[in-house]
């Protein structure tokens, strides 16, 4: 990994401000969780949780991408940490005024920071590469993991003592704060110009996204990955959010301050993998990294079943020591998937495109994750934890399948051209962009 994008200020004050927010929101997310099970000690209203904060972004992801290709794109990115970090400070009064959160409102502050989030997600993506030169962008993105990855030790740790010291007003005050810390940070980047759509050629927000969509039709390779993404979100995220947490505390029986030990190891991967993923990422084609790696994963994800099986070993640690190692190395094969193919994107299409081609394809990939989350928690409920986590780990393995099988068509069919990396350089339309002030 080449360290020298560090040297690109605006970078780093991106990198920083993601750092602190994602830090806050990560704890947050813990806690909720943490919150919400012990509230209810049902699954199926823990995973409804997951559920809610997927179907804004579902609904409203068309239209933030046309916004993240119109207006300023810095500018969106501080005003959606501000209103975050207001939004999280407002329903910690309410929490003091009633010493109580309920459900009601735990939905309702969920639903406004994805709200929030639809706007942020594609315009902070897509000003990355108005920031970051394109033979940069892999190391920035690896960096950016590695600062998940931090954030993913650090929280389960600081979050399992502030929740069972303090309790869940005091987490969602530290997130509060740390959105409006972001906001002051990427308050200072200077943009010497945003790709953005020009005045000219902007339509009705239904004809823009209906471009990125006709963008997405001439990149088969492109509908190839968003396919995957569909059946592999479908089970990916309900494995870690859900099934894994319930296992720890509700299988296995263990408080709460261990599962934050135990949670702080598991993604240790998330750290990891961003060391190696430059490398990859320069060295392998995107496609043979998503279709070998996925096949992969749903192997890993057969073995984690295994170790879900409480008394299959002498000792209860047993199962958790295969879990963490397990779930690691998954982790470092998601984060070289997740970096190859956002990398990929970041060069090949268009600065003026960048936001709705994010958004669409965000759009169509989060498409399966609530029916997931919701058949996962009601399954829960009712089957052994293994049995479901096997079912799940099958459908990431046809993922895989789906992923080798697509994009072998596409080569043969001289569709795509797997001995052209991802440092092909876009094509863009300089007549099409324009600076901004």
């Amino acid at each position: 990994m080449n360290l020298k994008v560090l040297k690109n200020k605006n970078y780093t004050l991106v990198l920083l401000g993601r750092f602190v927010s994602e830090f806050g929101t990560y704890m947050q997310s813990f806690a909720l969780s943490l919150y919400v099970l012990e509230k209810t000690g049902s699954a199926a209203m823990f995973s409804l949780v997951m559920v809610v904060s997927i179907i804004p972004r579902i609904i409203l992801m068309p239209f933030a991408g046309v916004l993240a290709d119109r207006f300023s794109r810095k500018k969106m990115v501080v005003a959606m940490d501000i209103l975050s970090g207001l939004s999280v400070l407002f329903i910690v009064g309410i929490y003091l005024i009633n010493y109580d959160l309920s459900l009601v409102w735990i939905y309702i502050i969920v639903v406004i920071l994805n709200v929030i989030s639809v706007f942020f997600s594609p315009a902070m993506g897509s000003m990355i590469p108005d920031i970051v030169e394109k033979d940069k962008l892999a190391d920035a993105n690896s960096l950016m993991g590695i600062g998940e990855g931090i954030n993913a030790v650090l929280v389960p740790i600081v979050a399992g003592i502030l929740y069972s010291t303090f309790g869940i007003a005091v987490i969602m005050a530290v997130n509060g704060i740390s959105f409006l810390v972001s906001a002051v940070s990427e308050s200072f980047i200077k943009l010497e110009k945003e790709s953005l759509e020009a005045e000219e050629d902007r339509e009705s927000f239904f004809k823009s996204f209906k471009s990125g969509l006709s963008y997405l039709k001439g990149m088969p390779e492109f509908i190839v990955m968003i396919a995957i993404t569909v059946i592999a979100n479908f089970a990916v995220g309900p494995l870690f959010s859900i099934a894994l947490p319930v296992v720890v505390l509700q299988d296995f029986g263990l408080p709460e301050t261990t599962y934050g030990i135990i949670a702080a190891l598991m993604p240790i991967g998330l750290f990891l993998g961003p060391l190696l993923a430059s490398k990859i990422i320069k060295k392998f084609h995107y496609s043979k990294i998503i279709s070998v790696l996925l096949i992969a994963d749903g192997i890993l994800c057969l073995l984690i079943a295994i170790c879900a099986i409480k008394g299959i070993f002498p000792n209860i640690y047993y199962n958790i020591a295969g879990l963490i190692v397990l779930v690691n190395i998954i982790l470092i094969t998601i984060i070289w998937i997740n970096l190859s193919a956002t990398t990929a994107r970041q060069i090949i299409v268009p600065g003026n495109m960048q936001g709705r081609v994010f958004a669409v394809a965000g759009m169509f990939s989060m498409i399966a994750s609530p029916f997931g989350q919701a058949l996962m928690g009601i399954l829960l409920d009712v089957k052994d934890t293994f049995i479901i986590i096997v079912i799940y780990s099958l459908v990431i393995l046809l993922s895989g399948i789906v992923a080798k099988v697509g994009f072998a068509a596409l080569v043969k069919n001289g569709k795509m051209d797997i001995t052209i990396g991802v440092e092909q350089p876009a094509k863009l339309d300089e007549e099409k962009v324009y600076e901004t002030a």
